[in-house]
């Protein structure tokens, strides 16, 4: 299944696009803490920030709480195969 959306998301890429992702990755990897983007809605939040060798992505609804951390290198292994 993961092959199959990398599949798609490769013959959608503009072949640019790729090396261009690479790249800003590699810097965002690189560089120290930081939250990537916030958004404050009423009482929805969503918070996305590199920590350390991960990205977390934290979601507070009124539906839900969903809390993901995905390490950098499975990044990086999905953008080498784009």
């Amino acid at each position: 299944m993961i092959e199959e959306a990398i599949d798609h998301a490769r013959a959608d890429l503009d072949p640019r696009v790729g090396p261009a992702l690479r790249e800003a990755w590699d810097e965002l990897s690189r560089s120290p803490d930081f939250v990537l983007f916030e958004l404050n809605d009423g009482p929805d939040t969503v918070r996305v920030e590199k920590h350390g060798k991960k990205l977390l992505v934290h979601v507070d609804s009124d539906e839900a709480v969903v809390d993901v951390s995905v390490p950098v290198r499975t990044v990086e292994r999905i953008l080498d195969k784009l």
